[in-house]
């Protein structure tokens, strides 16, 4: 299963997504994903924290392109954000959460790794 609204492109095997039948965790909240996006997990490690996993088919740089150029039409404000080799990350605010998302290439492998943080405001 997708959690993107749109049908995009499916991660290849080297993304090492789990394939033991379990259902795909959803995204608790409305936040915008890249095509094909598949989340891997969700944890609650503090009230009003929410940590979701995923794999994003492509490369790192298209996937921070997505969110950079996206959260604003979805209601986010991203914030100064970093890139370095393999990995680029933003904090944002909107729609009463505040959080970051980062993504991480995965070597030889034409998909990346997500982490996406969101902290409900109060």
């Amino acid at each position: 299963m997708t959690t993107s609204d749109e049908p995009g492109p499916v991660l290849p095997a080297c993304a090492g997504r789990g394939t033991d039948g379990s259902p795909e965790p959803e995204l608790p909240v409305h936040f915008p994903l890249p095509p094909g996006t598949e989340i891997v997990s969700t944890a609650s490690p503090f009230p009003s924290q929410v940590v979701v996993l995923g794999l994003v088919p492509g490369d790192f740089q298209a996937a921070a392109a997505f969110f950079n150029e996206n959260l604003a039409e979805h209601g986010y404000e991203s914030g100064i954000g970093d890139a370095e080799g393999s990995e680029s990350e933003a904090p944002f605010t909107g729609n009463g959460y505040r959080g970051k998302w980062r993504v991480n290439s995965i070597p030889d492998c034409d998909a990346v790794r997500l982490t996406l943080v969101l902290i409900e405001q109060a």
